[in-house]
């Protein structure tokens, strides 16, 4: 968990209005079973942790910081990774985002290189324990950015969502695609393009077995489940699910027979309330799509509410969805009650 606290100072300069930028921002940990606090992580001196992300074996950790010092405006960021053993941080070279992936085996972290306009120039993997680089892969297409990069289950693929702009500030249209690179050789394997431009990938999610990807479009009048073989390099299945409304990441069962993906209507009129209340919205759904037959087999209507994640609990009896607050767990071994 991180938590941070900042204090600004407005000063003068040589004539310049500037800001000095002061945090106290630190990673902590407990012990689950006693509830002690056992670890507290802290750069020196301190940086605002603006997000985190522990490796599957809980043994490193990256963090997005800010560092404080004086400037004309906001302060830099800059990526960390850390030894949970040691308690000590590494940097990662500047403008490599904090926002990647670490391997299965967690002996790796991909990432991206993006520059200030936000446009991605390579995709790079770090060695874990030395945070030194162990393979650049350069983005040729100009007016790019890679997002949501994932490694397969058998830590040999990476994958990434990319969007194409015409140019620096045209903003009007992109191309999108999802792309698989081999992390031995960074070759580009295979690139799965969405049905039409100004339509985005959200974050994808692997198969168990990683054979196939599942992916939901983030911009579009409907909302719609996207898989693909990863063998075959080709696209399976479009499945669509309902209305117009807000699709959010999808979650294969443990057993990679399901896909349980929540959507939510909220009225145009609304969506730019910040403080929506539940019962301004219709009820969400959450689909379960059969993978094999590439169908939505039931619609699971939740109460009032929002649902903006889903879980399969490890041996895939129990199905979890929440937001703002509330969990609601749904039985999967009983057949659903006709209405």
């Amino acid at each position: 968990m991180s938590r941070a606290k900042r204090k600004i100072t407005r000063f003068e300069k040589d004539g310049q209005k500037m800001l000095r930028w002061d945090f106290d921002g630190h990673v902590r940990s407990w012990d689950l079973s006693t509830g002690e606090l056992r670890e507290t992580f802290q750069h020196s001196p301190p940086r605002n942790i603006v997000a985190m992300q522990l490796s599957p074996d809980a043994k490193a950790f990256v963090t997005s910081d800010e560092v404080p010092g004086e400037y004309a405006g906001g302060p830099p960021r800059a990526a960390s990774l850390w030894n949970v053993t040691t308690r000590q941080s590494r940097p990662l070279p500047d403008k490599v985002s904090a926002y990647g992936n670490f391997s299965p085996d967690s002996k790796t972290f991909a990432t991206t290189v993006d520059e200030d306009d936000g446009f991605s120039t390579a995709v790079k993997l770090f060695d874990t324990g030395t945070a030194e680089e162990k393979l650049s892969i350069p983005i040729t297409e100009p007016f790019t950015r890679i997002g949501g990069m994932q490694f397969t289950p058998d830590g040999r693929l990476i994958l990434g969502g990319s969007q194409t702009f015409p140019a620096r500030n045209n903003w009007r249209s992109f191309e999108s695609s999802l792309k698989l690179w081999d992390v031995a050789s960074g070759r580009e394997v295979a690139s799965f393009a969405s049905e039409k431009t100004m339509v985005g990938f959200m974050r994808p999610a692997f198969s168990p077995d990683g054979r196939t990807v599942a992916a939901t479009n983030w911009r579009g009048e409907k909302p719609k489940l996207y898989l693909f073989d990863v063998p075959g390099r080709k696209r399976l299945t479009t499945i669509m699910l309902g209305e117009k409304a807000i699709v959010r990441e999808p979650v294969f069962s443990p057993d990679g027979k399901w896909i349980a993906v929540a959507t939510q209507v909220i009225p145009e009129e609304l969506q730019s309330n910040r403080e929506l209340d539940a019962e301004d919205v219709p009820q969400p759904r959450i689909h379960l799509v059969d993978v094999a037959l590439g169908a939505v087999r039931e619609t699971l209507i939740a109460p009032q509410g929002f649902s903006a994640s889903v879980c399969f609990s490890p041996d895939g009896s129990t199905l979890a969805t929440g937001g703002n607050g509330k969990v609601l767990l749904w039985d999967l071994t009983k057949p659903a009650v006709a209405h």
